[in-house]
């Protein structure tokens, strides 16, 4: 009860019950306590707590109200839907790390804001994996990268062969950064008035 009034997790309260019954337990078994106590006290239920996954038509909403408000970032958004790739890592993404041929995509880095900018660490695993793309996410990268290309000629610059897949500048010399992937996802999701709809839901 004390540790409920204080805040702690259903969770947590479950592993000190663990812990504190099973030492008593051993303190019976040794004569040193008559009983243990413990095992008149219940632990509180772990509820699992779901993710609220949207309805496709809230995620199709979304993604057309961002081609429309921004085409650079709307297959980002798409993206993170059909493969559940964590924002940073969709920065990182770079077209070397897309092989459309065989569907994949190496995740292996991800972007972070820091003091005065952006830098790159690995993954929260620390190894690389594979993810693998549907037909809709291989349509997405062709097409968007045909957009790339397009853009490239009209400003006459070059894309490097290991530019970013999603970036604000036309030669994808610097990745998004995330916390501005937020907001925008943020202002096209509150246009619609999905306010309970989250990124990381996607």
């Amino acid at each position: 009860g004390a540790m409920k009034d204080k805040g702690q997790s259903p969770k947590t309260i479950r592993n000190h019950h663990a812990i504190i019954s099973s030492a008593l337990h051993q303190g019976v078994r040794w004569e040193w306590v008559r009983e243990n106590v413990a095992e008149k006290a219940k632990p509180p239920r772990v509820s699992q707590r779901r993710v609220n996954a949207p309805s496709v038509e809230a995620v199709r909403s979304v993604i057309e109200a961002a081609e429309d408000r921004d085409p650079r970032l709307a297959p980002l958004l798409m993206l993170a839907a059909l493969t559940g790739m964590r924002r940073g890592e969709l920065c990182a993404l770079r077209w070397t790390d897309v092989d459309l041929e065989r569907g994949e995509l190496e995740v292996s880095r991800s972007v972070v804001v820091v003091p005065g900018g952006l830098a790159e660490k690995t993954t929260k695993t620390d190894h690389s994996r594979r993810v693998a793309l549907d037909a809709v996410g291989v349509a997405l990268l062709i097409r968007h990268r045909a957009k790339v290309d397009d853009w490239a000629d009209q400003a006459e610059v070059v894309v490097a062969d290991n530019a970013h897949v999603f970036s604000p500048l036309v030669d994808g010399s610097t990745p998004f950064r995330p916390d501005n992937v937020t907001g925008f996802f943020i202002r096209v999701r509150d246009s619609l008035e999905l306010s309970e709809v989250r990124l990381h839901d996607l």
